[in-house]
């Protein structure tokens, strides 16, 4: 019902009880159209950092991070455009897991909470060293682009719209909205 484009899922969603999309009581409530992150682009986002994570068994943490922060910051921050938070929060939990298990098989007689002392950071489990943690996803902010109004053009350079794609003008005002 949908497609797929440079990895993201453009297709419409059913729109709940709670939510926009419901004109009179006793109506259908219809569909909303949404653009999400594709699922196989998903997958081969965490295949990639499976195999970085499969690839530096023997590396000290930090190598381990320093090579795996850029993919991660990179991911989230080409997929920020979209309806991506849940999205971001499945992504930290399965990076979570691989990570987890990389800590098991290097210490497979140590205990969990000696891992989480060793591995972590506190007050939150931070996987990282005193210099360098690790990049999560779910704290990146979305950025909604900008709606386009009536006939207006994104290229015509009228509005703010117009003035914050094209740069800064010197005969504008910088206090203009």
């Amino acid at each position: 019902m949908g497609f797929d484009c440079l990895g993201f899922t453009v297709r419409p969603f059913p729109v709940g009880q709670h939510h926009t999309g419901q004109n009179s009581p006793g109506k259908p409530r219809g569909f909303m159209t949404l653009i999400k992150p594709s699922k196989a682009k998903g997958k081969a986002h965490h295949a990639r950092l499976k195999e970085i994570v499969r690839t530096t068994r023997r590396a000290p943490r930090k190598d381990l991070i320093a090579r795996l922060n850029p993919i991660i910051r990179g991911g989230a921050n080409y997929f920020r455009l979209a309806v991506s938070k849940a999205v971001f929060s499945k992504r930290d939990d399965r990076l979570y897991a691989t990570l987890r298990r990389w800590a098991r098989r290097r210490h497979p007689n140590r205990s969990t909470g000696w891992m989480v002392a060793r591995y972590g950071r506190l007050p939150r489990w931070d996987f990282g060293t005193q210099d360098s943690v690790l990049a999560k996803p779910a704290p990146t902010r979305i950025v909604r682009p900008a709606k386009v109004r009536g006939a207006n053009s994104p290229f015509d350079g009228e509005g703010p719209y117009g003035a914050s794609r094209w740069g800064p003008y010197p005969y504008v005002n910088p206090a203009w909205p």
